[in-house]
């Protein structure tokens, strides 16, 4: 039986043996462990509750919540969760996914691209991670849950295989709207991947997870982010008013189009997933990844939901049509306004939040 190390939360007495660290983040660290009664290994992730504010408590029961209420083959399963070290740390207990993350795949892409080996994902591979990542926003925009901090960090594939299902994970920062018009206004997310009304500090809705979404899959073509900046003032910059590069030119027109949509600086220009998902080279993929799992039949996927993503019919060409503006509400209410459930104030609150931020050195106006 592996002891665990210094430092660590011991759970031997939870039946976990310890067998790797994986991250650290701001509240805690990740562990990979085995259940000894089953020979299977876990996730445990520790969160010190030790010092925490009510409100940065209530963010720790939230994910809890929330992981416990998700239910889908493409999110990642939550397991089981308890209070220990004199109820001073939170252990949440998650599937293992063996392959890693997508920013982990990228990275040893890019390394390859150095060595002058073709390093680039082929369109086929890239459409079909984004079906799976889409149909999973899709399932948890329709629970009224906004994700927050979409990024290839936060995807994962569960098993060691350039051709790996992935699985949508972290929903560390993720918030519940109670109507499909609400809005939320607190500054939240990895710095990368934050919409441009997040930057301006305006409300912002689910149209801010489709622009995430739309930077993942800008980085799974380019191998690198959709904007990049040596300074947080300098990306805020870029985010809000430059456009993203162009992604290398062997990838498809329609894919071209698809960025650019998920993309578009003004929310109200930007699509919904619903409509993300009867563009008909989406739904290519969308088809083939309710093949793969099996999503025609399974009751985490609502009716609804099923029936949109297999109707042909409903756009006439490959472009996304623009959705309307979603209304706001009254914008001079109180972020006590939109709803119990609380989280990180402050933007260096935010960049530290996940398990895998910014890379040592970047944004230290955000510390």
């Amino acid at each position: 039986m592996s002891s665990w190390p210094p430092g660590k939360v011991n759970l031997s007495g939870y039946g976990l043996e310890w067998c790797q660290h994986i991250g650290s983040g701001h509240y805690g660290s990740v562990q990979l462990v085995r259940e000894v009664s089953s020979g299977r290994t876990l996730c445990a992730k520790a969160i010190s509750l030790a010092g925490l504010n009510e409100k940065e408590h209530e963010n720790a029961h939230q994910e809890v919540c929330l992981l416990q209420a998700l239910r889908h083959p493409l999110i990642v399963a939550y397991h089981n969760s308890f209070l220990v070290d004199g109820m001073h740390t939170l252990v949440i207990l998650m599937e293992h996914c063996t392959g890693g993350d997508l920013r982990q795949l990228i990275i040893k892409r890019q390394n390859a691209m150095e060595q002058n080996s073709n390093p680039f994902i082929p369109e086929e591979q890239v459409m079909t991670w984004f079906a799976q990542i889409l149909i999973a926003l899709q399932y948890i925009h329709s629970e009224k849950v906004l994700h927050r901090d979409l990024k290839t960090s936060n995807i994962f594939l569960i098993e060691a295989s350039h051709a790996s299902i992935v699985k949508l994970g972290d929903f560390g920062i993720s918030r519940v709207l109670e109507g499909t018009s609400d809005a939320a206004m607190s500054t939240v997310g990895t710095p990368y991947y934050m919409s441009p009304e997040v930057c301006r500090n305006d409300p912002y809705n689910w149209k801010s997870d489709v622009w995430a979404l739309g930077c993942v899959l800008f980085e799974c073509c380019a191998l690198k982010r959709a904007f990049e900046s040596a300074s947080l003032a300098g990306l805020i910059y870029r985010i809000v008013n430059d456009k993203h590069d162009a992604i290398p030119g062997f990838y498809s027109e329609a894919l071209n189009d698809l960025i650019s949509e998920l993309l578009a600086k003004s929310a109200s220009s930007r699509p919904a997933v619903d409509a993300v998902s009867v563009v008909p080279f989406v739904m290519h993929y969308l088809l083939k990844a309710q093949e793969i799992l099996g999503l025609l039949g399974s009751p985490a996927l609502p009716a609804d939901r099923r029936a949109v993503l297999i109707d042909p019919s409903v756009l006439p060409d490959s472009r996304l049509a623009p959705q309307p503006p979603v209304p706001l509400g009254d914008l001079n209410q109180t972020q006590s306004d939109w709803g119990s459930v609380l989280e990180p104030a402050t933007f260096g609150e935010a960049a530290n939040w996940g398990w895998d931020t910014c890379s040592s050195g970047d944004f230290a106006a955000a510390a």
